[in-house]
């Protein structure tokens, strides 16, 4: 509803715009920072030195310029494209620094519409016509999200992938996203995989009733179960 489509549409638009969240990194100061990476590009010819080293870059602060930019077509209205700008701007929120580093050669800028093309061709976002709405709510779930699914897809349980072709790895992680969602118990094929009314120690197996902590054991005796949203204040 907040953002004007339909189911299918909302799907394929934040699957475009979290496959984007990383663009920042096709940018020399992040590119030369490896040494092996560093070593090709010095043998295409390229100016390592103009943007090596490049003390503090920040790969996303890079990706939200690089995204506004590539709006400014009018992929989506001014509002909401700065939204989306911000949500992708944010997937590392801890980090103080906002060093996006200087403006590259144009062959950067070249790689950059490389990718979002290739992007935009697995995961064609829907028009959005109208700005969006509720934009505090909908950066603040869209920015939990591509958190939650930066960590998920960089995990050890997705693992990595060498196919030669875009279908190929599209394949391959539609099957892998499905059994690592499914082994970090986020998508279950059980009917109701939070039942009511079981104990925390038959929930957390990990924890034994005589190692809980007094917190919850007094959760335990409440009816939080019930609620939506349960606020706990108690000492660290």
């Amino acid at each position: 509803q907040w953002m004007n489509l339909d189911e299918n549409g909302v799907v394929l638009t934040v699957a475009y715009l979290f496959a984007l969240h990383d663009i920042g990194k096709a940018h020399p100061s992040f590119q030369y920072s490896n040494d092996e990476i560093r070593q090709k590009w010095e043998a295409r010819g390229c100016d390592i030195q103009k943007y090596y080293p490049c003390k503090g870059f920040r790969h996303e602060c890079r990706s939200r310029i690089v995204v506004q930019k590539l709006w400014k077509e009018g992929a989506f209205p001014p509002k909401t494209a700065r939204l989306f700008a911000s949500v992708l701007r944010l997937h590392h929120q801890g980090k103080a620094d906002s060093n996006e580093g200087k403006e590259p050669d144009p062959m950067w800028w070249e790689i950059v519409q490389e990718l979002e093309a290739r992007i935009r061709s697995v995961f064609p976002p829907e028009q959005i016509k109208t700005e969006v709405k509720n934009c505090d709510a909908l950066g603040a779930v869209l920015t939990g999200l591509l958190v939650l699914c930066d960590w998920v897809a960089s995990s050890k349980c997705f693992g990595t992938c060498d196919a030669a072709t875009d279908d190929a790895f599209c394949n391959w992680a539609i099957q892998r996203a499905e059994e690592t969602l499914q082994a970090y118990g986020l998508i279950s094929d059980l009917e109701d995989a939070f039942p009511y009314g079981v104990s925390f120690d038959e929930f957390w197996k990990a924890i034994p009733r005589e190692q809980m902590r007094p917190v919850q054991i007094a959760c335990e005796k409440m009816e939080y179960r019930k609620s939506a949203l349960t606020i706990i204040e108690a000492p660290p």
